[in-house]
């Protein structure tokens, strides 16, 4: 028997990802977006050693810093 989870439980871990998410980005970037949304899917950092390294000393890629840049500029 499969256990069927309800839209509040759903509701709830995408809520408690994001704000985890969230508080990764304010604190190590010093960023705080104005979608929170955008936290819901996909990973917000590498865990390698060698990336942890290079995000602490230079800062995100490029192409992550697009991505941040195109979340600022969103007009509604």
């Amino acid at each position: 028997m499969k256990f069927e989870r309800t839209r509040a439980y759903t509701r709830h871990q995408r809520q408690r990802t994001m704000r985890r998410k969230m508080n990764i980005a304010k604190h190590a970037w010093g960023y705080t977006p104005e979608i929170a949304g955008i936290f819901a899917k996909g990973k917000v950092h590498c865990s390698c050693g060698m990336c942890t390294i290079k995000w602490r000393t230079e800062g995100p890629p490029a192409s992550v810093q697009k991505w941040l840049y195109k979340i600022d500029t969103y007009e509604e």
